[in-house]
């Protein structure tokens, strides 16, 4: 169950469809989010392939799949919390309606890790996944853990399942925040879902969110006495830890990152037994994956799973999700757990201990108590502490934006930032740029009110991400984080645009065409690179058919057997043919041409 070199968790591979089936919504949760993981998602949903994507040569799959995430896909996370990319693309704008930002306070975060997901296949049957998770959206390679549940919709089921109900609230809470016309449906349908285990080592299941009104309890051990208990958590707090050993009859053992035990009074650590991964599998991932896959190149990594085994004479319950061992976790954040009941025989902590702590894999090892921090690292604890609480104040001001159009056809933004309510700290100092535009940053007054304007935007370049810089001066002690905004007047255009940017030419567009129509998305050439990588000379549809596979007949067949891929092929044509500055259309007239052709023949057929 919980075996390292066996039992890799395969993010993608939890996302894809059932066979037969397709995406129709999805709402998901995270701490933490990675734009490129963002956008790898629906490729995942939609064409049921693995995360591991390379923008420039996935660009088709990866454009088609977000171009219809946006309205499909909900993804709440900790507002503050989305990671700075590496390469900024214009990619990132087709997922700012996907992103819902769930403010934090100084006492609590918003931390659970869950997917809700609906598909359907041709005959309308509905099938509900929940997959509870310990792992950010991210793409970080540290041990994680995940549970999937599988469900089938019974459209004749008068009433809910009993089952159903904390999941129906915990998404519903969501709501309160940012709702799609959608969630409705959704919410009714997942209602009637028949949610079944699908193995002997689990005898019942209860999903448990926490953090919400109706919610306050502590999830993790809910005043129930246990004869025994494994923990994994890779964060810890000393108040966190005294409330855990009182649950335990016997000493307890803790898993957790050595980094993180150094930080913890040692008298809470006498209650346990402990122990960390050895250090050869934190710095790479050589060992483990030498007797598995081999063409995984080694990443630094820790541990990342949370995890409770708890024994009760014959029984025992397993908590997994995204609560920590803290104070914190158990009774503010809001968190998702599931808790699954079985026997101690199988799920129990002697059970778990004997899969992590063995000699064919031995990557744990006991905790040695460390020197105490230097006084270094405690001022640069310091340091980092004094940034992460300026972060939750500022994510928590009022930042306003306003675009308006240039008589060059750019943009101008301007921005308001009200910090007036922070306290003025003289060794901190904080930028702010709008991803695609970091040559315009600006200096943000601490305890004042800053206004700014951008220049010179290009419609294409437009951005909702808004980049903070937070700085300790003189120091290189720096936090960095991504703000989604609301910016009003944004033009109506600017994802056509975008879209049409990408496309870029014929050659490209009729790429992306047979793509649509065929039988197997990922079997066509993923690249907008020209015509055998050179680029596209032709003007005409039949100069193109003469030297590519015959759209003609393929169109043909879709109106007869999928015809959902020509109302695709529409989408993509309306986006294409927006009015844009005079520019020559992508589109040849030819296909024009045979394009109402074929929409008179779907006319009839209706």
């Amino acid at each position: 169950m919980l075996q390292p070199s066996k039992d890799r968790l395969d993010y993608g591979s939890l996302l894809m469809p059932p066979e037969g089936y397709y995406l129709e919504n999805a709402i998901a949760t995270s701490y933490s989010i990675n734009l490129d993981a963002l956008i790898s998602i629906p490729v995942a949903l939609y064409f049921s392939h693995s995360l591991e994507l390379d923008l420039k040569q996935d660009i088709v799959q990866v454009l088609d799949s977000i171009r219809r995430a946006s309205d499909t896909i909900k993804v709440f996370c900790q507002k503050g919390q989305i990671s700075v990319p590496d390469n900024q693309h214009r990619l990132y704008s087709f997922i700012e309606p996907c992103i819902v930002q769930v403010p934090p306070s100084h006492r609590h975060s918003f931390h659970p890790k869950v997917w809700v997901i609906k598909y359907k296949n041709n005959l309308g049957d509905i099938k509900f996944r929940v997959i509870v998770l310990s792992r950010n959206l991210t793409f970080d390679r540290s041990w994680d853990v995940a549970f999937q549940l599988d469900g089938n919709f019974i459209e004749e089921r008068q009433r809910n399942y009993g089952n159903t109900k904390p999941l129906i609230d915990f998404i519903k809470y969501l709501g309160t925040y940012e709702e799609a016309d959608w969630f409705e449906d959704f919410i009714s349908d997942l209602g009637k879902t028949n949610f079944q285990l699908n193995s002997n080592e689990f005898e019942s299941f209860t999903f448990e969110p926490s953090g919400f009104p109706g919610y306050k309890k502590n999830v993790l051990f809910n005043n129930q006495f246990y004869d025994d208990m494994l923990i994994i958590s890779p964060f810890l707090t000393n108040s966190g830890l005294d409330i855990a050993k009182k649950y335990s009859i016997n000493k307890a053992k803790l898993f957790s990152r050595e980094y993180e035990l150094n930080k913890i009074n040692q008298q809470y650590l006498g209650d346990f037994s402990v122990y960390h991964l050895v250090n050869e599998f934190v710095e790479g991932e050589e060992k483990i994956e030498s007797d598995t896959d081999e063409n995984i190149s080694a990443q630094l990594q820790d541990l990342h799973a949370k995890v409770y085994s708890c024994k009760l004479g014959w029984d025992a319950v397993l908590l997994l999700g995204s609560a920590n061992c803290s104070e914190r976790a158990m009774h503010r954040n809001v968190e998702f757990m599931i808790q699954l009941k079985g026997k101690n025989s199988k799920i129990g902590p002697d059970a778990l201990f004997k899969e992590l702590v063995n000699e064919d894999l031995n990557v744990f090892q006991l905790y040695t108590p460390s020197e105490p921090l230097s006084e270094q690292q405690e001022e640069l604890n310091s340091q980092e502490e004094v940034l992460q609480n300026l972060k939750v104040d500022i994510v928590n001001s009022i930042i306003t934006a306003n675009a308006n159009k240039q008589e060059d056809s750019n943009f101008s933004i301007e921005f308001v930032c009200d910090l007036a309510n922070l306290t003025l700290n003289a060794k901190v100092e904080a930028t702010a740029y709008l991803l695609n535009n970091k040559e315009q940053s600006q200096e943000l007054k601490l305890g004042d009110k800053t206004q700014w304007t951008v220049y010179n935007i290009a419609e294409i370049d437009l951005s909702c991400f808004l980049i903070i810089e937070l700085r300790i001066k003189g120091t290189m002690v720096a936090l960095r984080f991504v703000l989604k905004i609301q910016i009003n007047n944004l033009p109506e255009s600017r994802s056509s645009r975008i879209f049409k940017d990408i496309i870029s030419n014929t050659a490209n567009f009729f790429k992306y065409i047979r793509f649509l129509l065929a039988e197997n998305y990922w079997d066509e050439e993923h690249t907008f690179n020209g015509i055998n990588g050179k680029p596209y000379k032709g003007h005409g549809l039949g100069d193109y058919m003469a030297r590519e596979e015959p759209i003609y007949e393929n169109m043909l067949k879709a109106i007869s057997r999928e015809p959902e891929k020509l109302t695709e092929i529409k989408t993509v044509m309306d986006k294409l043919s927006e009015e844009g500055n005079g520019e020559e259309s992508i589109i040849p007239e030819d296909f024009k041409t045979l394009w109402r052709i074929f929409e008179e023949i779907k006319l009839k057929d209706k």
